[in-house]
């Protein structure tokens, strides 16, 4: 659902997460159309899509990298349970750090509006 906003109290009530649940994208229409207002609109929409899946893959990746790293150089083998784990565990740690740092860049976005 796409949401225009045009007053400075709806951009507020923006901040929550309550607030923007079932948006997909907003539509800035405070009455300015400079270079801010779009840049905030941009922000805030690409990241009221984030899943945290970026951040998530980056951990699995460099778990993957350490068990690879752990295996050549200690001349350890690690199991498939734990790597299992260690790969969910990390996916897990990655998704809810990206979805914060979302959450943190749409709060920015509508703070610099003020």
């Amino acid at each position: 659902m796409e949401a225009t906003i045009h007053s400075s109290a709806e951009l507020q009530a923006l901040k929550t997460w309550r607030a923007r649940r079932g948006i997909s994208r907003v539509a800035l229409d405070l009455g300015r159309n400079d270079a801010v207002v779009r840049e905030a609109e941009r922000v805030i929409n690409r990241n009221l899509r984030s899943c945290g899946c970026d951040v998530g893959a980056l951990f699995v990746a460099a778990g993957l990298l350490i068990t690879i790293l752990r295996f050549a150089i200690a001349n350890t083998r690690p199991t498939i349970g734990g790597t299992i784990a260690l790969v969910f565990t990390l996916a897990l740690i990655g998704k809810v750090i990206g979805i914060a740092i979302a959450e943190l860049r749409v709060r920015a976005a509508i703070r610099r509006l003020r």
